[in-house]
């Protein structure tokens, strides 16, 4: 595993003032709107004596709309970043598949979990938005599965979905009233073992 950092944060007024960030790397320096609020070397804490990696805990002053970046170092030098910027209207819907690793089968039945996403014109996630998201199969042998349509929560709304013995590709569509919609094709590639 090579170097790595994530913030958790959400990037809006009602967030907190103190940003976590996760990371491997010997420090981390955290930039709000292009100037740096500070740089920090891992630390312990409640949460990093679960963890195998340490935290870093950064206080901001103030909200601020923009972009909070993360850069983790090693060795004196940057190696890896993360950037979170503060959503704006909502836009359109973002389709994904989590098929955990694991390829579709073509022959049993499989559960995959459909996540659409409301985003903004950059394509960072809204998360106060509240739309109503209705997933539908254009094409394909498969079933929905849940509440549909779908309520977000956090800027995400999911629901299951089922195929069984299918060669074909599968066409899913999110829509929303408000938001742009979005197509996933599913492409069904190899036979489970």
């Amino acid at each position: 595993m090579g170097p790595w950092l994530r913030s958790p944060a959400i990037g809006m007024s009602n967030s907190s003032l103190d940003v976590k960030v996760f990371s491997n790397c010997d420090k981390v320096a955290l930039y709000l709107n292009d100037s740096i609020v500070s740089i920090h070397k891992s630390e312990s804490d409640l949460y990093s004596s679960h963890l195998d990696f340490p935290t870093y805990t950064f206080s901001l002053s103030k909200f601020e709309t923009g972009a909070l970046v993360a850069k983790g170092y090693l060795n004196g030098s940057v190696v890896c970043e993360d950037k979170i910027s503060t959503p704006r209207k909502a836009e359109k819907l973002k389709l994904e598949i989590d098929e955990s690793g694991i390829d579709i089968s073509k022959v049993d039945q499989d559960i995959l979990i459909i996540h659409a996403s409301v985003i903004d014109d950059n394509g960072t996630t809204v998360v106060n938005d509240s739309s109503q998201v209705q997933f539908i199969i254009e094409k394909g042998n498969a079933v929905l599965i849940g509440e549909n349509p779908a309520t977000e929560k956090a800027g995400i709304a999911s629901i299951l979905l089922k195929t069984e013995n299918t060669n074909e590709d599968i066409f899913i569509i999110a829509a929303s009233e408000e938001l742009e919609n979005n197509q996933l094709i599913i492409t069904v590639i190899r036979v489970k073992i």
